[in-house]
């Protein structure tokens, strides 16, 4: 009969689903990498978890981390067992479900689930129902809300649908307290980099294998320096649902449109903090203090007495102008920090009789971009300071933070920065300022205020310009992105078209004026800033065609580019944007 047709189809769901845990393939689970961790790296330091045990008593634990590797499921495991908890059911992609694998992963707590469900409505029944049954259980879970591992160490933009889960199923039963734990990661060499280099290019990713896992493990000999695991603070979804939402408690769950409606967007808000907590809880360790340094430096490269100011000016940063009270970041000092970084095989030395210099070549300069996606957010706002003082001389204090309110949003969605109140944005503003003034990197005019560069023929400057460097080429690919749009004109292209020639110019920007680094042109990030746009309806789709409309308020925008930019690089956007709407046809 029908109904004996989708149960049997029902139960072949949820054998394909569920996890077979076992205490006993956990306890190997704890050998196995204990031997494998002492292979791979110099330690694993593991911070901020003693909050975690207190409130683990007293909710269920929802564990939220950044993706960067494949190791992160076994690593927060590891790290879990080893501090007394009981590690989480896991919600695995169906791709690791392979032979010989798939069976130990489920009995270490892995379930599957299919990339997308949404045209298979039994499927999508069933896996809801058992994310339900495990959550009433009272067993812990861990998901990756990116969706994916990033290929270019940024956050990468939420995807909502197991969290749209997860509310729906403490709807059900809101008596039983949810505690969201957001966890950052940070590695120092990963198992993947080349291969997301590859991707990046446009090579074609690899299925996951048991040959290709096979490969993996011939790295076992390597060393991937240390590995950070930092808990960012929880988040109380009854909290949360309360600030969100004051009649949470009426929402019908699969009954009505508008009540899925306001799930999505709470989902959606949800998600938005747990990657500013991820970012909160950011470990800036030596490669990757060494990677925004080096990469802010033309060709790469850097005199050592001057990269070590640059160092210690960064470490400073880090100490008086902290992001968060979750931020960690290295302790050590400048000369051991670079002589970690040659030892990892990061950068290199060139000696010389005046002083030698450190650098990279393009292969290593392009897998440290990763490492500075990973803390670029710490770095953001102090660099856009940084970049509006050394570019306008006697620029006034209420212009600087006019012209950095305006662009923050942008930033702000890219990058999950914290700051969501216009005063707190404009109080550190103001703290960043102050710092640059006691470093005498920039100086204040006690007539009229206006602040100033330091002397373009010192160091100083240089370290301010060092500094600025490191958000320029994310301003670049918006205000590329913005010219594209004003050369064709309101309603003349549409959002994929202006992703794809914004994407293909910004590729020949960086081939002309920097490193050849294919993280500046992924084609999310055009997406991301495109959303952004629209959201603020800066820009709209056109009712029939989808061209995108725009008005004043995008005019004003692109104004803004005199302030952040310099001339020679707005010079070479409107040269790059003018060859590129004459070669190609839309």
């Amino acid at each position: 009969s029908e109904p004996d047709k989708y149960k049997r189809k029902a139960l072949k769901y949820a054998d394909e689903i569920a996890s077979d845990y076992s205490y006993a393939v956990i306890r190997v689970y704890h050998r196995v990498l204990t031997w494998v961790w002492n292979k791979l790296y110099d330690g694993v330091e593991v911070h901020h978890i003693e909050q975690l045990q207190d409130i683990a008593k007293h909710n269920e634990i929802i564990y939220v981390p950044s993706h960067r590797s494949h190791i992160d499921y076994l690593l927060l495991s590891y790290v879990l067992y080893v501090n007394g908890l009981v590690p989480p059911h896991i919600a695995a992609g169906v791709n690791l479900n392979l032979p010989i694998l798939g069976p130990i992963l489920r009995r270490g707590g892995a379930f599957f689930m299919r990339r997308s469900f949404r045209d298979n409505p039994l499927y999508a029944a069933v896996f809801d129902e058992y994310l339900h049954t495990v959550l009433s259980r009272g067993f812990s879970i861990e998901y990756f809300i990116e969706g994916g591992r990033s290929r270019t160490g940024r956050l990468l933009s939420p995807r909502t649908g197991m969290l749209s889960m997860t509310l729906k199923s403490f709807l059900r039963n809101p008596n039983k307290p949810i505690a969201f734990v957001p966890i950052y990661f940070g590695y120092e060499r990963i198992f993947e980099g080349t291969s997301y280099i590859g991707e990046l290019k446009g090579k074609k990713k690899e299925k996951e294998s048991l040959g290709s896992l096979i490969q993996s493990f011939r790295r076992i000999r390597r060393q991937f320096g240390k590995v950070q695991v930092n808990f960012a603070s929880p988040i109380y979804l009854k909290d949360f649902l309360d600030q969100q939402s004051k009649n949470w408690q009426q929402l019908e769950v699969n009954t009505s449109e508008d009540s899925l409606t306001e799930i999505k967007t709470i989902a959606s808000d949800l998600a938005r903090t747990i990657n500013t907590e991820i970012n909160n809880a950011a470990v800036i360790h030596n490669i990757a203090l060494l990677s925004i340094i080096i990469l802010s430096t033309p060709k790469q490269s850097i005199g050592e007495k001057m990269l070590g100011a640059q160092i210690e000016l960064s470490l400073s940063l880090l100490s008086k102008l902290k992001y968060s009270e979750r931020q960690i970041h290295t302790s050590h000092k400048a000369e051991k920090i670079i002589q970690y970084g040659e030892r990892m095989g990061a950068i290199q030395r060139k000696q010389h009789t005046l002083g030698d210099v450190i650098f990279c070549n393009e292969h290593q300069a392009i897998l440290l971009s990763y490492f500075k996606n990973n803390t670029l957010h710490v770095f953001a706002l102090p660099a856009l300071v940084a970049l509006l003082i050394s570019n306008n001389s006697g620029i006034d204090k209420t212009l600087v933070n006019k012209v950095i309110q305006t662009i923050y949003p942008f930033l702000r969605t890219e990058l999950f920065l914290r700051w969501g109140d216009p005063k707190d944005l404009t109080s550190t503003i103001e703290r960043t300022c102050h710092f640059l003034i006691e470093n005498h990197l920039i100086s204040q005019d006690t007539n009229n205020g206006g602040f100033h560069a330091a002397d373009p023929g010192s160091e100083h400057f240089v370290t301010l310009n060092n500094l600025a460097s490191c958000i320029r080429p994310t301003l670049e690919r918006y205000y590329i992105v913005l010219a594209v749009l004003k050369r064709f004109g309101s309603g003349s292209i549409t959002v994929t078209e202006l992703e794809d020639l914004g994407r293909l110019m910004t590729e020949r920007m960086s081939l002309l004026h920097q490193f050849n680094a294919p993280e500046h042109y992924d084609r999310k990030l055009f997406r991301n800033f495109l959303d952004t746009l629209l959201k603020a309806e800066i820009v709209k789709e056109g009712p029939e065609d989808g061209k995108l409309l725009y008005e004043e308020p995008l005019i004003e925008l692109i104004q803004q580019a005199q302030y952040v930019l310099s001339t020679n690089i707005r010079h070479a956007i409107l040269q790059i944007t003018e060859d590129g709407s004459t070669h190609l046809d839309i």
